[in-house]
Formats: structure tokens, C-alpha cells, sequence
């Protein structure tokens, strides 16, 4: 019977896991988690990305507005207008004419910007103007913008909200509500910055 008992025991040494393979088996998951994790953070990043790519827009155009003596605008697309997206596509207009305010007073500087991947415009603001749209000049849509003045200032203060999300087909997408920033336009300066 001893013989039976020394068996069973020795069956069970057998069957349990040593301290070194539970070990080795816990470096395998802290390896694991150290490149999972950031991969997890790409999408808040692309958060942080347009947020910052927004407040920079906002500073070059109240710059040009100032060093050109003009009204500048940033227009922000929320339908579809031609090749331009909406709800994550953002523009630098200048007046040609400031005593009318008519869309074709209006010239894009540059191409239509978009914000990164996986982030989309959840707030904007509240001024909106009658803008010519990118492909067809002729055509003009109202649309929500931020207008700074040749001092410098804005127009008006505003706060524009970039979220985590997708857009498609002009279906705003949420993946995650709380990875949220503003950007926050003062009206007497014109400084955009971000808050958390």
C-alpha cells in the first residue's frame, strides 16, 4: 500500500507546473502586452493628431490674415461637396473683396485638408457663412467656418471637438466618446489651443 500511496504522489509532482515554467510563461505575456499595447493607442493618437493639425491651420491662417491686412476664414465641410468629405475635411479661404461678403469674394489657398484616419469633427462652430464650394466655384453652400479679422482676432469664439470615429458615406461612425479633444478659439486674440 505504501507503494500505491508513493506513486500517487510522485503522479501528482508530476502533473504540476514548476516555478520556472510558470515564470518563462509570464515573460511570454509582459512581451506580448509590451507590443500590444502600443498598437491599442494609434486610434487616440490619430485624436491628438487632428486636434493639433487643427490649432496649427487656425494659427497660419490668422497669420496670413494679419500679414495680408484680409479677413481669412477656415471652413469646415460637413456634407459631402464634390471630392471633399464631410465631417473630417477643413479649408483656408482669403477675401478678395471685404466690402462684399458674397461667396465669390472668396479664393481657396490651398487644397482641402483632412484629418487623420479614425478621427472625425464632433463639434463646430457656430458661425457659419455662405461659402463657394472647392469644385465649383460658382456653386456656394452655407458652411460652418472660423473667420479672423486683420488684427488678428476672430470673429467669434468658438470651440470645434475632434473624436475618435469613422466616416462613411456621410454616416458618422463613433468608436469611442471619451477620446475627445476641443480646440478652443479665443475671440479677442484669435489663439487656438487645445485643452484636454
Amino acid at each position: 500500500m505504501s507503494r500505491q500511496n508513493t506513486r500517487t504522489v510522485q503522479e501528482i509532482k508530476r502533473s504540476a507546473f514548476s516555478i520556472l515554467e510558470l515564470m518563462t510563461v509570464m515573460g511570454i505575456m509582459f512581451v506580448l502586452m509590451a507590443i500590444a499595447v502600443p498598437v491599442l493607442n494609434v486610434k487616440s493618437n490619430s485624436v491628438r493628431r487632428g486636434a493639433s493639425q487643427v490649432a496649427n491651420i487656425l494659427l497660419l491662417a490668422r497669420a496670413k490674415a494679419v500679414t495680408t491686412r484680409n479677413h481669412t476664414r477656415v471652413v469646415f465641410f460637413t456634407n459631402d461637396c464634390g471630392r471633399v468629405d464631410g465631417w473630417v475635411s477643413y479649408a483656408v479661404l482669403m477675401s478678395t473683396n471685404r466690402t462684399s461678403d458674397e461667396a465669390q469674394s472668396w479664393v481657396y489657398l490651398d487644397n482641402c485638408q483632412h484629418l487623420p484616419k479614425g478621427s472625425f469633427f464632433a463639434l463646430l462652430p457656430g458661425q457659419q457663412a455662405d461659402m463657394p464650394c472647392p469644385d465649383n466655384i460658382s456653386a456656394s453652400m452655407m458652411l460652418p467656418c472660423v473667420e479672423f479679422t486683420p488684427t488678428g482676432s476672430a470673429c467669434e469664439p468658438c470651440d470645434i471637438k475632434i473624436q475618435e470615429g469613422v466616416v462613411r458615406e456621410s454616416l458618422v461612425i463613433q468608436r469611442n466618446t471619451n477620446n475627445t479633444l476641443v480646440v478652443r478659439i479665443d475671440e479677442i486674440i484669435g489663439k487656438a489651443k487645445i485643452l484636454q
